[in-house]
């Protein structure tokens, strides 16, 4: 319950103009159409594949949200409103993972 609510809650404060980036200690490789990612700090393995790489690619510099959306736009053909929503459901599950962080300025 307490992963529910913490998500649910997170998720509530997540914006199209929030500004994120990805963690500087996370380990990351390129691994063809994947990104592995390890967090030596917990010993946690991430793989990311399809889109997620792509994300995870774009977001090499702190960014909004907002600005990750537009680009996908431009790379694929989704309509606006489900790439937010998957945009933020993503970003959301890389912020439970402690993967990336929300910054207070770009």
């Amino acid at each position: 319950m307490f992963i529910k609510q913490f998500r649910r809650e997170t998720m509530q404060q997540l914006t199209l103009d929030k500004v994120i980036g990805r963690k500087k200690e996370i380990a990351t490789a390129d691994l063809g159409l994947e990104v592995g990612m390890l967090d030596e700090e917990n010993g946690m393995y991430y793989a990311l594949g399809g889109v997620g790489t792509r994300i995870w690619h774009i977001m090499e510099h702190e960014m909004s949200i907002n600005a990750i959306v537009e680009q996908l736009l431009l790379e694929y053909d989704v309509k606006k409103e489900v790439c937010q929503k998957d945009v933020l459901e993503f970003i959301d599950r890389m912020l439970t993972s402690e993967l990336i962080y929300i910054s207070n300025s770009i």
